[in-house]
């Protein structure tokens, strides 16, 4: 599937896990809000399974967003009510303009 680099119009919100201590001492584990792109989002794939009587769906995604090199591969993408973890980040031709990233979404 070839990416669509003119189509950058989904506000998306990256990311990033941390682990902070609240006031008591007790170890938090969150996702705070990193940065706010434009970017577009491409379905690749989907995978049905079931786990324990429960059908679970995995739908794999191609983001394209332009080049910024704070994105890992550990963080993950907010767009409105879904999530989708970041798999791996290509940086398309290697010209540092366009990144690809490969991520996953998990639906119940």
């Amino acid at each position: 599937m070839q990416p669509v680099f003119s189509k950058l119009n989904k506000r998306i919100t990256i990311q990033d896990y941390y682990e902070k201590t609240d006031a008591l001492g007790n170890l938090v584990k969150t996702w705070d809000d990193l940065l706010e792109v434009w970017a577009s989002i491409i379905p690749v794939r989907g995978r049905l399974y079931e786990r324990e009587y429960i059908a679970y769906e995995t739908i794999s995604h191609m983001i394209i967003i332009r080049y910024t090199p704070q994105v890992l591969p550990h963080m993950r993408i907010k767009y409105s009510n879904r999530i989708f973890i970041v798999e791996s980040i290509i940086n398309h031709n290697e010209e540092s303009k366009f990144q690809i990233l490969n991520v996953k979404e998990n639906i119940l």
